[in-house]
């Protein structure tokens, strides 16, 4: 590969990084709040790196709906501008920052040459092979390429897919890497999901630590996810980037929900905000499920303070703006998906659900199952332990599960009702559709296993 376009994908990185810089400080307030132990260096620059995404998304909708292009040196001008005060930040950190042998922490050592190794895959698939996935070549990138040549959001062109409705997270942001290398390529407009794959696996790796996950344990679920979800991260999928701007959200929530009584834990309702508007932005149900969510955490908020439903209500307010205005762009240009003008509230008989759907469902299901997906089988497991009393699960642990359980009835009403061919519609997305409940089970799973064991004499990181 050659390093010019290396460097330039880099730069971009920055970039939006660069973007993200502005709610740098309010990340380490929100955090030292609640809980300290969550934030490092490498989970400060992701979440900063995450968030600077959703304001290019942003920019470059409004230029490319308002000015009918999208205008390149107002965004430069913005990361020149944060330039000095990036400088300085890491000019201080550098100055601070002693050297001391004996606070080298081997596990995070290790911890990083595992995922260093586990990561090679990931590497090579993003700079040196073409795109593979249908969804991802002919749909996303597609879009994206369209987008790259236009310099434009133009409903006319948009109106030539079957998902036409769909939001354009990733597409803008490829067409931004695209710019960034000079020319579109189907290697290289997608080797920036590579590092979006590495800031997954630091906020995997953030959570697990925070949920006192056991050394051992956290680095066998890290390798399951990496195992399991590399390819399809940057192989150009929506399916798994959504969920995971929709997990960290989620986890966000909840530790305001699990902080509510502190008075400085505002900003991790923004926070999350931010990350489940960027999952609504990525894919409609990424929408969908985080206004569920935004419900339950409001009924929670009333029951528990109530003077925290203003915020709350202001939250949602820009949760409702960020993601409103591609839904009124959609509105004004007639633009919807495949199932549009579909009765999708076909309904089949109890019986026929029952003796013919569900077996076909459940039959897919099992045909997916594979070595990385143990963790299907162990939540049915803690339910079990639950009920006979012989476990105790904690907040977290409870609305895990109850958002595990949710999903999972979701899911299966959605395919036991489908217009679609069911096994059709089965075969082309059930996989992707588990991304979701997958992680929660991740989460949930690591913990319950953890809490298992006796309490070892190994260090806890």
């Amino acid at each position: 590969m050659d390093i010019r376009i290396l460097m330039k994908i880099v730069l971009g990185v920055l970039m939006i990084y660069q973007l993200g810089f502005w709610i740098k400080d309010g990340i380490k307030r929100a955090f030292n709040s609640v809980d300290r132990n969550i934030v490092s260096r490498s989970f400060d620059w992701t979440i900063t790196y995450f968030i600077g995404q959703l304001i290019l998304v942003l920019y470059l909708t409004a230029s490319g709906i308002l000015f009918g292009r999208f205008i390149w040196t107002g965004l430069y001008l913005i990361s020149i501008l944060f330039l000095p005060f990036t400088v300085i930040r890491v000019t201080k950190a550098l100055r601070s920052y002693k050297f001391s042998p004996e606070k080298i922490d081997l596990f995070n050592i290790f911890e990083v040459l595992f995922i260093s190794v586990l990561s090679i895959y990931a590497f090579a698939y993003a700079f040196y092979n073409p795109l593979e996935a249908w969804d991802a070549r002919s749909y996303w990138f597609f879009r994206a390429k369209g987008l790259f040549y236009l310099n434009t959001i133009s409903p006319d062109f948009l109106k030539n897919y079957s998902y036409d409705s769909y939001p354009l997270f990733l597409p803008l942001i490829t067409v931004f890497f695209s710019k960034m290398t000079g020319a579109w390529s189907e290697v290289y407009s997608k080797s920036y999901l590579f590092f979006n794959m590495l800031g997954y696996i630091v906020i995997i790796s953030a959570l697990l630590k925070n949920l006192k996950v056991r050394f051992l344990i956290r680095m066998l679920f890290l390798s399951n996810f990496v195992f399991a979800f590399q390819y399809r991260a940057v192989n150009g999928y929506a399916d798994i980037h959504m969920a995971l701007f929709f997990i960290m959200g989620y986890f966000l929530a909840l530790l305001y929900m699990k902080n509510i009584r502190s008075e400085k834990n505002h900003f991790l309702l923004l926070l999350s905000t931010l990350f489940l508007s960027s999952s609504g932005l990525i894919k409609n149900e990424g929408m969908v499920f985080s206004l569920f969510f935004f419900f339950v955490v409001f009924i929670y908020t009333f029951l528990k303070k109530r003077r925290d439903i203003l915020p709350l209500t202001l939250n949602f307010s820009v949760f409702l703006l960020i993601i409103g205005h591609w839904a009124v762009f959609c509105k004004i240009h007639g633009l919807h998906n495949l199932l549009g003008g579909v009765n999708v509230f076909i309904k089949y008989s109890l019986s026929d659900m029952l003796f013919n759907r569900l077996p076909i469902i459940l039959k897919t299901f099992f045909a997916l199952i594979n070595l990385f997906h143990f963790i299907y089988f162990v939540f049915p497991i803690a339910l079990i332990l639950l009920f006979l009393k012989k476990v105790k699960f904690d907040f977290f642990q409870k609305f895990n599960a109850f958002f595990i359980i949710f999903f999972i009835l979701i899911i299966m009403g959605v395919y036991l009702n489908t217009p679609l061919g069911l096994q059709y519609h089965l075969d082309s997305s059930l996989d992707r559709v588990l991304f979701v409940p997958y992680l929660l089970l991740l989460l949930f799973n690591s913990v319950f296993i953890s809490k298992l064991f006796k309490p070892e004499i190994e260090k806890q990181v």
